[in-house]
């Protein structure tokens, strides 16, 4: 009975994780096709997308093809998704921060990311890179930046300071916040029971592909209103 369970957990869970990359597909081709018309803000949220798309294809060949350890995409991932959301936030939330304090910003990242990474490998898991094995200190350090600046848009919004009118923004950051929101909590409780059999954790990574799934899904909805608003402003 219990190994029917853990499958039948399995299963769901893998279910989640093929419909959130097909939703993010969606996204990105949604996107891609009205890229001329996304704010330069946006058009970096987008790159964010092609990047998740492109490292969950790479995870899905690792796992079901060469049946090999996907777990080192993770700091590539986490690295690549810092930058392309900074980049994103300063844009949107039009913080008066240089272009050489960004760049500041960036490097200083990439060293704390380095330095996470070098750790991981040296003194929290082994040579199989098994996912009870590895820490994600860096994953959560990204997730509690990205909520920060996505709760500063959502005060500035309330407060006027940004368009009321910025609907395609307001579905964005209302994704991002409903994922990453979820996501600290789920990453904070995986580090915590990182010793744990990972049959035992598969109920954290099923919630992990809801909350994806439901982010990609809110991010199409912002797609498709700035396909909308596209329509209605075109002459003729």
């Amino acid at each position: 009975m219990h190994n029917i369970l853990a499958v039948t957990w399995r299963q769901t869970t893998e279910g989640f994780a093929f419909g959130a990359v097909g939703m993010l597909l969606v996204a990105v081709l949604l996107g891609g096709t009205q890229y001329r018309r996304l704010s330069s803000g946006v058009r970096f949220f987008w790159f964010y997308l092609v990047m998740v798309l492109i490292i969950e294809v790479l995870a899905k060949y690792h796992h079901y093809i060469l049946d090999t350890s996907n777990m080192y995409l993770l700091h590539i991932y986490t690295f690549f998704e810092f930058v392309l959301l900074m980049l994103f936030f300063r844009e949107t939330l039009e913080l008066r921060v240089s272009w050489r304090r960004t760049l500041l910003g960036i490097t200083f990242s990439i060293g704390i990311v380095l330095v996470l990474y070098s750790a991981n490998i040296l003194f929290w898991h082994n040579e199989k890179l098994l996912p009870q094995h590895f820490q994600l200190y860096s994953k959560i350090i990204t997730n509690f930046f990205i909520l920060f600046f996505s709760v500063l848009f959502f005060v500035r919004f309330i407060s006027g300071r940004i368009k009321k009118e910025s609907r395609v923004l307001f579905w964005i950051y209302a994704g991002i916040l409903t994922y990453f929101s979820g996501s600290f909590v789920i990453f904070m409780a995986i580090n915590q029971l990182i010793r744990m059999p990972l049959k035992e954790s598969i109920v954290l990574w099923l919630l992990n592909a809801v909350l994806a799934f439901v982010f990609y899904g809110i991010v199409n909805t912002a797609f498709l209103i700035q396909r909308q608003n596209w329509k209605r402003l075109r002459p003729g």
